[in-house]
């Protein structure tokens, strides 16, 4: 299969799912679509500044809350909206950090769980590129 049926499949299939709105997650967000030509979706309780702008991501705004519990409930239910892909999940601030930490069990069961900086070496992505 040639490069650019690979990537072509690749933006069918993955659906990254950025958590937290912040300039990393914008960042990230875009090398993620120059790499692969992948939408990315942000998902924070709180909207930015660079939604508007951004063209390689589209937002998505969680009920605003303390939980853990129900951050990942709404996270799985926005997963279960696009049958027939691999969702990843990617933290890009503490906060949401922490989420994923404390509920590891729930969202693996629905995302691959991965990190900002190893993205494009160790997880899914990695293998487009090889």
């Amino acid at each position: 299969m040639g490069e650019r049926t690979l990537k072509d499949e690749a933006r069918l299939y993955y659906v990254p799912y950025i958590l937290g709105n912040t300039p990393e997650a914008h960042r990230l967000s875009r090398s993620i679509y120059h790499k692969f030509g992948i939408i990315s979706v942000i998902c924070d309780s709180r909207r930015s500044f660079f939604d508007v702008f951004d063209l390689t991501s589209r937002t998505v705004t969680l009920s605003s809350t303390d939980s853990s519990r129900l951050i990942a409930e709404q996270l799985v239910s926005l997963a279960a909206q696009t049958r027939y892909t691999l969702p990843l999940i990617i933290p890009a601030s503490d906060e949401l950090r922490k989420v994923v930490s404390d509920e590891r069990g729930t969202l693996e069961r629905s995302f691959v769980i991965c990190e900002a900086d190893t993205l494009f070496n160790s997880s899914p992505l990695a293998d487009i590129l090889r």
